[in-house]
């Protein structure tokens, strides 16, 4: 299926990949050198690679292949999330990122133990550590089923490529520190665009009959639908799912998610923070602009091939489309591309887990005794041993459902309880520590009950909404009601 001249091209991204991580690691003589990189990407070009970092942690290898799976199957209803960017613009540069990064604080949930006690904010990144986890094992199982598919290797090889992927991002995430991830994540935000640009090309330019005609059979076939107003909780896609969950799940990961928080907190002002933002949300409106334009191009060509030659699952058109129809060179490139997006998240998650780790869930005692550079070698440690951990952890996923169905059930069980945390963290309420740690957990278990229950059937987009809401209500009302005041903690000046 692939020729050699691919096979080549992709190991020399990888290795390339690779050492740019390392080169642009910067100084690193002590852990917040590696783990926050405060000030080491100044200006203009420093907060644009921020702000493309921020994009393409979030768009993973995931993305490129659940997206245009979704038109497939959808249409363009999921196009209309684009709308919720203007909302999260304000809401994270205008009222969370001058409240939070003004603080100066070491770690991103710092916050939670200053306003609530030390055990919200162990329990935040605990339940982060299982959730990233359990999103990147997904995450490399993506591409994996994409390469299996686009060279024709079979299921045989699965492992092989698993731990290709797993373990060269785990080595240069290791090495490289936030700043080498961040400089690489910009470097491959910009070739995902451009392997999906060369996509539609060659699918446009080699469509059997003229573009009216293409999209009339689109049409018909209500593929460019953009609106879906169900009331229907348990179907997948519709306006609501897209706008309202959407909006939940974005702006729990850009509030709670250590992976936003550090980048955050590398910037040199609160200026250049929303700088980064705004790069951000032009970068994730480009991409899922073009992922969009994929699936509606994968559509059309689909309609002019026998439905027995086309895969099963649509999340794996895409990959089939670049092994069997482009030609020697481009195929190795696109599929570069998607080893760019998986590679660029997962070792965000890496530092950003091992950062959890070390800063909020060992022991401080323990950690006052280490000098700097021993402290520095065990983030290098944690980190190997995360990525080794969620790359063997990739076998575990398969049997979940479609690959979108996966990531987005992980994510939402638990991003919207971080996310209402950190905001009931920087707003001047009064509130329980005992009652957010309920609301945490509460949250997740209601979540879990819609994710996992036959009964309820709610589709993946309500999980965040169901969490975040059960997590105010929890922590909010339980304080009011129940303790009155119960203040732990005060808002930092």
């Amino acid at each position: 299926m692939l020729h050699a001249i691919d096979y080549i091209l992709i190991v020399l991204f990888l290795l390339f990949t690779a050492a740019v991580g390392i080169l642009a690691r910067g100084k690193q003589e002590e852990t917040d050198d590696f783990y926050i990189s405060k000030g080491t990407l100044p200006g203009f070009l420093g907060s644009t690679i921020v702000g493309l970092s921020i994009a393409a942690t979030f768009f993973s290898g995931i993305s490129l292949l659940a997206y245009p799976s979704i038109v497939i199957n959808h249409g363009l209803v999921i196009f209309i999330t684009t709308i919720t960017l203007i909302f999260k613009y304000y809401l994270i540069c205008y009222f969370f990122v001058p409240l939070f990064i003004r603080r100066q604080w070491r770690s991103p949930y710092e916050i939670l133990e200053i306003r609530f006690g030390a055990s919200v904010r162990k329990l935040a990144s605990f339940i982060y550590v299982i959730l990233r986890l359990g999103w990147m094992a997904v995450l490399i199982y993506a591409p994996t089923i994409a390469i299996l598919g686009a060279t024709g290797l079979g299921d045989d090889y699965f492992w092989q490529v698993v731990l290709l992927v797993g373990l060269i991002s785990t080595v240069y995430s290791a090495f490289g520190g936030l700043r080498g991830v961040m400089v690489t994540d910009a470097m491959q935000m910009l070739v995902i665009i451009a392997g999906c640009l060369i996509t539609i090309g060659f699918i446009i330019y080699n469509l059997p009959v003229s573009y009216q005609e293409t999209w009339r059979m689109l049409k018909d076939t209500d593929s460019l639908r953009l609106f879906d107003f169900s009331l229907d909780p348990s179907v997948k896609v519709t306006t609501w799912t897209a706008v309202i969950g959407g909006l939940f799940a974005s702006s729990a990961m850009y509030l709670g998610d250590q992976m936003s928080l550090q980048r955050y907190m590398a910037s040199a002002s609160i200026e250049e923070v929303k700088h980064s933002y705004l790069v951000n949300c032009i970068g994730v409106f480009i991409v899922l602009s073009v992922l969009c334009a994929i699936g509606v191009c994968l559509k059309a060509w689909s309609l002019f091939q026998d439905p027995a030659s086309l895969p099963a699952n649509t999340d794996q058109y895409f990959p089939y489309y670049v092994a069997s129809q482009l030609p020697v060179g481009v195929a190795g490139m696109i599929l570069a591309a998607l080893l760019a997006a998986t590679m660029s998240s997962m070792t965000s998650g890496i530092n950003a887990l091992s950062g959890a780790i070390e800063m909020d869930l060992l022991p401080n005692s323990w950690k006052e005794k280490q000098s700097e550079k021993a402290r520095l070698i065990l983030a290098r440690v944690l980190s190997l041993l995360i990525g080794i951990t969620a790359t063997l952890s990739a076998g575990l996923v398969a049997h979940l459902g479609q690959i979108f169905d996966m990531s987005q059930r992980l994510l939402g069980l638990f991003v919207g309880p971080l996310g209402i945390a950190l905001v009931f963290a920087v707003l001047p309420l009064k509130l329980s520590g005992k009652y957010v740690i309920s609301g945490l957990i509460g949250g997740a278990l209601f979540a879990s009950c819609a994710a996992f229950s036959p009964q309820l059937n709610a589709a993946y987009p309500w999980y965040p909404i169901i969490s975040s809401m059960w997590t105010a209500v929890i922590g909010m009302f339980g304080t009011a009601l129940i303790m009155g005041v119960g203040v732990r903690g005060k808002l930092p000046e």
